[in-house]
């Protein structure tokens, strides 16, 4: 179901942990070391506990631990993704001097060290055409990643469906969620016991399937979970690989 990427992941750990005393601008070293790393190894970890959960799940729907769980690593992983990525543009600012002055807090260089952006790579040509070049087909990957982006302010989070539904199923939710409401209006002992058992039965309806919902404006999408994440798992990789091994015969 998903890709299994671990020698690759040991290669580009090793290959990072080898260039690392060769990088003597501290910035570039902190952008690199603490920034894309330990960010790899949170993405690494994300995605290695989503598919442990999808697995042991099955077909059974998730129930609310399994579900926030699964919120949360989805959340995380492509927070760190594209963080990953902004922690590479920086680190290639400070190798590449591709500012005359590089400033963090300031909006200039900010905006300017984005890996994809057209001003960017053009400064980066200049230095690294090859690198640049490389870099300049991921334009399109990175329009793709806005649907995932972190979930900050104004935004829904992006989770896992607990469940999926056929017809039967849909119909057997409607008829359980007018007789919740109905019970729930003045519940008796006995009906607080059917109301228990209602909500047991609503959340077993349907069948799991690793699908990722995505929310743009008012619009909603769902993703196959082992082709979102195979497929921006690897291009990361791919990323990292080509940056560490350029930066690595300068």
């Amino acid at each position: 179901m998903f890709k299994d990427f671990s020698k690759r992941e040991i290669a580009l750990i090793l290959n990072c942990s080898r260039i690392t005393s060769s990088i003597n601008n501290i910035n570039a070293n902190r952008h690199f070391n603490l920034g894309f790393l330990n960010r790899f190894y949170m993405l690494q970890f994300a995605r290695n506990k989503i598919i442990e959960i999808v697995k042991v799940q099955g077909v059974k729907p998730l129930g609310h631990n399994e579900a926030t769980w699964l919120k949360i690593l989805v959340n995380s992983f492509y927070l760190n993704l594209r963080g990953a990525i902004d922690n590479l543009a920086w680190f290639l600012n400070y190798i590449y001097n591709l500012q005359e002055i590089i400033n963090e807090d300031s909006s200039t260089s900010r905006s300017f060290t984005s890996l994809f952006g057209d001003t960017f790579l053009e400064k980066l040509k200049l230095k690294d055409k090859k690198l640049a070049d490389r870099l300049k087909t991921y334009k399109k990957w990175q329009s793709e990643l806005k649907l995932f982006r972190d979930p900050a302010a104004h935004r829904i989070p992006l989770m896992f469906a607990q469940s999926i539904i056929n017809e039967e199923g849909l119909s057997k939710s409607n008829e359980i969620n007018k007789e919740l409401q109905d019970l729930c209006k003045n519940p008796t002992t006995l009906e607080i016991d059917r109301i228990g058992y209602l909500l047991e039965s609503w959340q077993n309806l349907g069948r799991f399937e690793p699908i990722i919902i995505t929310t743009e404006v008012a619009k909603s999408d769902i993703k196959s979970a082992p082709n979102q994440f195979d497929k921006d798992y690897e291009l990361i990789l791919d990323i990292g690989e080509l940056i560490v091994t350029q930066v690595a015969i300068i």
